[in-house]
């Protein structure tokens, strides 16, 4: 077991969903983390620490891994019980809305970083190392932002990608928005089912398990709360009209 981290900032995450079980354990190797999550069955997960909302509030270090569509009204319904100076780091896989909501309702005196790992239980199964995380600073000290940076960097073994919000949620449209609706569509039209598969149908098959694994309640998010999915979709289906045209007419 490595060494826990030379640190005594506590921390928390809001979710014990799939993603959030799989992140947080991998930060609890190196450091106490605590979870809360009111719909989870906690005698599931006896390796797993849960806590009050309360006490979960009360941590330095606060990762929020819920719903893209649940993460503002819990940002309002809490915003007065955060310790000033904590830090608030969203997971969600948009984030020109985590930045406008948490600027909106978040006290100046809590910090709030914006953050997307770019990997998942499936893709980091066997770990982290080389991995990349989405990470800008919101409104944070730059002494506390830069413990996170190295935490992430030096600790987790990942990678760091800093872009806008509007460049991020343009590229998610395509690699996650996209994806996820061709996975779907696939998994609709039954590719799993086939006898034969040909390596490219079997990379077809490995998208659509992956997606099928995340729940229809994060595929609505991912395309509802990212602007640019919408034309992204638009332009994908003229594509298919522009192919046959051109080469089946």
């Amino acid at each position: 077991m490595p060494d826990k981290i030379n640190t005594k900032r506590s921390i928390a995450f809001i979710g014990a969903g799939r993603f959030g079980r799989f992140f947080g354990e991998k930060i609890a190797e190196f450091a106490n983390v605590v979870f809360f999550d009111p719909f989870i069955e906690k005698n599931n997960f006896p390796g797993i620490s849960f806590v009050s909302l309360e006490e979960a509030l009360k941590c330095e270090i606060i990762f929020l891994a819920i719903p893209i569509s649940a993460l503002e009204n819990f940002l309002q319904n809490t915003k007065k019980k955060f310790r000033a100076g904590c830090v608030l780091i969203d997971l969600c896989s948009v984030k020109i809305k985590p930045l406008e909501w948490m600027t909106d309702n978040l006290d100046p005196s809590i910090n709030f970083v914006l953050s997307h790992p770019l990997f998942g239980p499936d893709s980091a199964k066997s770990g982290l190392d080389s991995h990349t995380i989405y990470l800008r600073p919101g409104r944070i000290d730059a002494g506390t932002y830069m413990f996170l940076v190295s935490f992430f960097t030096n600790t987790l073994k990942l990678k760091i990608l800093n872009i806008s919000p509007e460049e991020h949620d343009r590229l998610m449209a395509y690699n996650l928005c996209l994806v996820h609706f061709l996975g779907r569509s696939f998994h609709e039209i039954g590719v799993y089912k086939l006898p034969l598969m040909m390596a490219g149908m079997q990379k077809l098959k490995g998208i659509s398990e992956v997606v099928m694994n995340d729940s229809p309640q994060l595929f609505r998010d991912l395309c509802q709360f990212n602007p640019f999915f919408e034309k992204t979709l638009q332009d994908f289906i003229t594509s298919l009209d522009t192919v046959s045209k051109k080469y089946l007419s």
